[in-house]
């Protein structure tokens, strides 16, 4: 239904039950008597799902660390510049018990390049994921813009320059108008899961600076070549020149550590544009290959051009990821890590994300003038 919606198509209501009748047989094949076999898409769903089917309801954290680990495994493993880790086959459920020190455990697996993500699956509960996809739908504002809307992001734009990043943010941040934003900024779960990684990381910065959830934003992305978050980059909130000012101006400084937690509220595959993360990386060869400036019509610096990635991943043993799950799986991250999202083909990407603080100063962006050697002082020479 979703995608004949973005062809134009439009089925009405008694489409819809004819499709969802085909689903209610009168009697089982076997048995001959009558006897309702689900009851419509929800429950064709649920017989297919094979976190159920496999009588899993749900993972420890332990359990979900070790599939991790072993997925990477599989994936190194794998040849090609593309990889994928799709979690819609995994035989399993959410946490079984969600605690801090469980959160803290999967803290201390978060490393830049390497590992710079760990996966929730069925963090948000189905009902949360079917508010919040019918909200960005009623504010999506192509082709009619309605009288509550949000705003096409200037990167990311879709082929036909209309659609693509809806992102709900600034003034119109979702959790200043949602309850599902709300639940999942104050989640204490990934609050913990992101003191434990800084703790490790910054110990210096332990019992001084806590990172705190600043703002949680909403994103529908639609219309074939949309993206989220443009070309392919590095988050910026601050660099570690701003813990470190011994960092010499001449080669820019690397990016100082920061979290972001990305939910996908709708099935996502590699056609609607998956979150997409560069592994295995140099990070010091890397800041060599930033874009030139002027590539970034912001100016921002720690963006790197589809050329370098691809060169990247044919000479050396980087490669990229594509992050596949169903809804309601959530995805940590360290947004300090070359990441994007990929172009959409077909389908709608419906997704929430929190912010969290990063150390250093609030908006601590450096603009490319940051990094141009000190010019020489002129210095006055009298004789007598």
């Amino acid at each position: 239904q979703e995608n004949l919606q973005l062809g134009h198509f439009r089925l009405s209501q008694l489409d819809i039950a004819a499709i969802d009748a085909t689903f209610q047989p009168d009697s089982h094949p076997n048995e001959g008597a009558k006897k309702k076999l689900s009851n419509g898409w929800k429950s064709f769903k649920d017989q297919n799902d094979p976190h159920l089917r496999q009588g899993f309801p749900c993972v420890t954290i332990d359990q979900l660390i070790t599939r991790l680990s072993d997925a990477m495994v599989e994936v190194r493993a794998q040849s090609g510049a593309v990889r994928r880790l799709d979690l819609n086959s995994w035989p399993v459920g959410s946490i079984c018990n969600p605690t801090d020190a469980a959160a803290g455990r999967l803290g201390s697996i978060l490393e830049r390049s390497t590992q710079p993500f760990v996966i929730l699956p069925g963090f948000i509960p189905p009902e949360d994921n079917n508010q919040i996809v019918a909200d960005l739908r009623a504010r999506y504002p192509v082709p009619h813009r309605p009288k509550t809307h949000c705003r096409i992001h200037d990167d990311g734009v879709a082929d036909n320059k209309r659609d693509g990043d809806m992102r709900c943010e600034n003034k119109d941040n979702c959790h200043l108008w949602s309850d599902v934003c709300k639940r999942f900024m104050n989640s204490s779960f990934i609050t913990k899961f992101t003191h434990s990684y800084y703790n490790r990381i910054l110990p210096h910065l332990s019992g001084v600076w806590a990172s705190e959830a600043t703002a949680t934003i909403a994103s529908l992305v639609r219309g074939r070549g949309a993206n989220s978050g443009g070309t392919w980059h590095q988050d910026e909130n601050t660099v570690q020149g701003f813990l470190n000012t011994s960092s010499t101006p001449l080669v820019p400084p690397d990016v100082s550590p920061q979290v972001k937690c990305l939910s996908y509220n709708g099935d996502t595959h590699t056609e609607n544009a998956p979150f997409t993360m560069l592994i295995d990386y140099n990070s010091t060869d890397m800041l060599q290959r930033l874009a030139p400036r002027g590539f970034d019509f912001k100016r921002r610096r720690y963006r790197y051009t589809d050329e370098t990635i691809k060169n990247v991943t044919e000479h050396t043993s980087a490669f990229i990821l594509e992050l596949l799950a169903p809804a309601g799986s959530v995805i940590c991250f360290e947004a300090g890590s070359i990441h994007h999202g990929k172009q959409s083909i077909l389908g709608d990407r419906y997704s929430m994300t929190v912010y969290f603080r990063a150390p250093g100063p609030p908006h601590g962006f450096n603009p490319p003038k940051k990094f141009k050697p000190p010019k020489p002082k002129r210095v006055m020479i009298t004789t007598s």
